[in-house]
């Protein structure tokens, strides 16, 4: 393989690009599609710096869920962790909680079906202003792993209290809840029928500047990738959005809901109805400014659903090539397929018509 010497936009150190596959724009853990274009002007190391906040989008994101609503097919060695989420970088996995009406519950997805999920055992505490917390338990667990999340929401005996445990683990469990909370009281939710029922739920995410640094990073080499203006990356106007990718900072400078708009080739039509595609994908668009650059990003679109975008502001390219309004806009779909054809491709990347509204 020929040597191809880059020099990495990020630490401005020279390598070696033919090494490797280069950096996926969209993360890997998201499938690799087929077409794609790899950046190619980020070295090893640089990248590697980034790869945790990617992680938490991923793992502690609403693309977490989704991951697992589509069941993203992924390369085998991938797969072996697809089904364990985990916290990152000071983000805490999705929470899931069943709306039975009576009370809410704490649930844990079953398996990797998204839309299935069954009952933890618990203690749930609602605080004087009638907000609700959970904390998990499992049978062996110590006194000081349930003192300390107790700690950390400020309990008192102002608080009320609800155990949803089974039978058979509950005398464990009350044993080190009266250690741990002397004066306590726990009154139990009404008994539930066995069986499998259709209930409401909530997802909550938490989440921190890592996450939008992944954003934000999935933006800028999505937009250098397909430039018309040949920019590198490492011109001064985008100084500032290096280094929120690389060290983080203000994130709502970067990631905001302001910018152009496009006309996408679905959305909200009413109050009521919308159009959405057929098949699951992610949606890529930039625009090329006289002076500034946008991207926006939409991940995980698909059959009713047309989640939440992402403008991303990029910086000055101070480029001095002049383009027409056709040429300043683009936009590729990151397509799932339904069937897909092989272990390495999850879907394919085709040319989307967008118009930029004025």
């Amino acid at each position: 393989m020929i040597d191809k010497r880059e020099r990495c936009i990020y630490c401005g150190k020279e390598f070696d690009a033919s090494k490797g596959a280069g950096d996926h724009i969209i993360p890997a853990a998201l499938g690799e599609f087929e077409n794609d274009v790899r950046f190619r002007r980020i070295c090893q190391t640089c990248n590697n710096r980034i790869s945790p906040a990617e992680q938490q989008l991923v793992q502690c994101g609403p693309e977490a869920l989704f991951r697992r609503i589509v069941d993203v097919p992924t390369r085998r060695r991938r797969n072996r962790c697809a089904s364990q989420l985990k916290q990152v970088m000071g983000a805490p996995t999705p929470t899931h909680v069943a709306d039975l009406r009576e009370y809410r519950l704490l649930v844990r997805m079953v398996d990797v079906n998204a839309r299935k999920v069954t009952p933890v055992d618990q203690i749930i505490l609602t605080d004087p202003r009638g907000k609700e917390h959970f904390i998990q338990l499992f049978p062996g667990i110590r006194e000081d792993q349930v003192r300390k999340p107790l700690d950390e929401l400020g309990f008192d005996d102002k608080w009320t209290l609800r155990a949803d445990f089974i039978v058979r683990n509950e005398e464990e469990y009350l044993a080190t809840l009266r250690n741990v909370i002397p004066k306590g009281k726990f009154d139990s939710g009404p008994l539930r029928e066995p069986g499998t029922f259709d209930v409401d739920g909530q997802t909550q995410f938490a989440l921190n500047v890592h996450y939008f640094r992944a954003i934000a990073k999935i933006a800028f080499h999505y937009y250098l990738a397909h430039s018309r203006r040949g920019v590198r990356g490492d011109e001064p106007g985008f100084a500032s959005l290096r280094e929120f990718i690389m060290n983080g900072g203000s994130w709502d400078q970067f990631v905001m809901k302001e910018g152009p708009q496009f006309a996408m080739p679905f959305g909200k039509v009413g109050y009521q109805s919308s159009v959405t595609p057929g098949h699951w994908c992610h949606v890529l668009a930039a625009y090329e400014g006289e002076k500034m650059s946008f991207a926006r990003l939409q991940l995980f679109v698909g059959p009713g659903c047309v989640p939440l975008f992402h403008n991303v502001k990029l910086g000055v390219h101070g480029g001095k090539v002049l383009l027409t309004e056709e040429d300043c806009v683009w936009a590729h779909v990151y397509r799932y397929d339904a069937k897909p054809r092989g272990q390495r491709w999850a879907g394919r990347v085709e040319r989307c018509s967008i118009t930029r509204l004025r």
